[in-house]
């Protein structure tokens, strides 16, 4: 049986006789008031169809409809969770269960939370709150993934692109990183090796350094170092020694329980995972080296090309078209190790995102029980603030993000997902193109059998109104209060 309330949003007569009768409930008019304190345990099938009127909310069931708040702006198709998640959050208590969540500086972050201490970040922001509530009910498996972000840092770390892992950030002289939540037994120091001539030191609550000097080779992974440690809560310092050194994370759990991931980085979008549609032109015949791109007469180049985007083989991610000085000669930011003829593709958009989409993945994928149970993606916010974003694009990096989720033989099951809309508030859209995004979230949400939560809807689509509870922190970002009423309807899916 289910408990369930009518809270009076709209006139409970559009639903005919026919269909209250269909679920076994009788007289709507007197039996469904609008008083706004009636309630009646029903059947869980009258229950569902109740709920999904959008003019009811559940009482303490704990069944699977129970406890969803404001159902109007939470869909949860039927079969949510009989994928993975149901089955797994109940074996926590001997095996480790994975949940990663894909977000911007509200997620990965936790912008906005006050005071701004990493502490405050890990706990209070939207994942942390989800974090301890499941962790509670089936079992703590540490902290996951942290990235950078909630390291608290000395000396100069310049930030990466987000070509892989959310990002990292370098070093090039005396720095520190001091990662201070690192819950756990196991700790994967996770940094960059890729054409990296440097070495770091760690240490361990203040004990001895030691010393690591990443492989020079060429790899599009990121490296880890696994460290064991007692259980408990632990600081783990990782200081610069020479050279360059990149460092985007460390991921801590213990040999059981829900281990949450926080992945992804502030600003991030979700074109920035899309495969880069729009190609300026493709320039054939070249030959390059150092700096130098040059391409065939009567020459392709123009002006307008300078701080456009160059893809080709030998030209590292991100390089860019410095200046052009003739109609076949160009100049690269960046030097490109290969030589002779290639194809370059000089684009519009930075084409990192897209070609780090499976790799910033796949060490989370081989780890533990291989995948995650659970992805949680939070993006979208910052995808109105690019003029040469859209829907498509939008659509195209979430698909491409959760693609290596669902593909490969290696496991039999795929993870169940939820995808959130965040609240825009006063945040630039400038093409007015945010509806636009929201009904292309819920429309993957449907195709994914995905739980969707519309955060925008449940704030009335209004800045003012959520400002106005001081459910905001500035113009984008939510505030303490702010975040627990977001992770409110994620607890609440998770913990049926």
């Amino acid at each position: 049986m289910q408990t369930i309330r009518y809270v009076g949003k709209s006139d409970v007569r559009r639903i005919t006789s026919a269909q209250w009768l269909s679920v076994g409930i009788t007289s709507p008019d007197t039996e469904w008031n609008k008083a706004n304190s009636y309630t009646a345990s029903i059947d869980d099938l009258a229950a569902a169809f109740c709920l999904a009127q959008g003019d009811f909310v559940a009482g303490t069931s704990t069944t699977k409809f129970g406890k969803i708040f404001d159902r109007k702006f939470v869909d949860v198709p039927l079969g949510f969770g009989d994928v993975n998640w149901d089955t797994k959050k109940l074996l926590a208590g001997s095996q480790r269960v994975f949940i990663d969540w894909w977000s911007h500086s509200i997620g990965s972050r936790g912008s906005g939370i006050t005071p701004d201490t990493p502490a405050n970040r890990y706990t209070l922001s939207m994942p942390g709150l989800v974090k301890s509530a499941v962790q509670a009910l089936y079992g703590d498996g540490g902290s996951g993934y942290l990235s950078h972000e909630y390291a608290t840092a000395t000396g100069t770390w310049t930030a990466e692109p987000p070509t892989l892992f959310g990002g990292g950030v370098r070093a090039t002289a005396a720095a520190t990183l001091s990662f201070a939540q690192c819950v756990g037994t196991t700790h994967k120091i996770f940094h960059l090796n890729a054409g990296i001539t440097g070495s770091f030191r760690y240490r361990v609550d203040g004990g001895s350094y030691t010393t690591v000097t990443p492989p020079t080779g060429f790899s599009l992974d990121p490296g880890g170092v696994t460290i064991t440690t007692s259980d408990g809560t632990h600081t783990i310092d990782v200081e610069w020694v020479s050279g360059q050194v990149v460092i985007c994370g460390i991921q801590s759990y213990r040999a059981s329980g829900i281990v949450l991931n926080r992945l992804g980085r502030s600003g991030q979008a979700a074109s920035n995972y899309a495969i880069n549609a729009i190609l300026r032109n493709r320039i054939m015949g070249t030959t390059n080296g150092n700096t130098a791109l040059t391409c065939v007469s009567p020459g392709w180049f123009t002006k307008d090309m300078e701080g456009l985007y160059v893809v080709g083989n030998g030209i590292p991610l991100g390089a860019t078209i410095s200046s052009v000085t003739t109609a076949t000669a160009a100049v690269l930011s960046s030097n490109a190790t290969a030589t002779g003829n290639q194809t370059v593709d000089i684009c519009s958009t930075d084409p990192r995102g897209a070609n780090g989409a499976a790799n910033i993945i796949e060490p989370f994928l081989a780890e533990g029980l291989t995948r995650a149970d659970l992805v949680i993606i939070q993006l979208c916010a910052n995808d109105p603030s690019n003029l040469l974003w859209n829907v498509d694009t939008v659509r195209g990096g979430i698909a491409k993000l959760l693609n290596p989720y669902m593909s490969g033989n290696a496991v039999g099951y795929s993870p169940d997902v939820i995808i959130v809309a965040d609240h825009i508030g006063n945040w630039f859209d400038t093409a007015r193109r945010y509806n636009d995004y929201v009904s292309a979230l819920g429309a993957l949400a449907k195709a994914h059998n995905a739980a969707f939560i519309d955060l925008w809807g449940l704030g009335k689509r209004s800045f003012k109104y959520w400002n106005d509870l001081g459910y905001f922190a500035d113009n984008i970002h939510l505030s303490n209060a702010g975040c627990v009423v977001a992770a409110q309807p994620i607890i609440d899916i998770l913990t049926q």
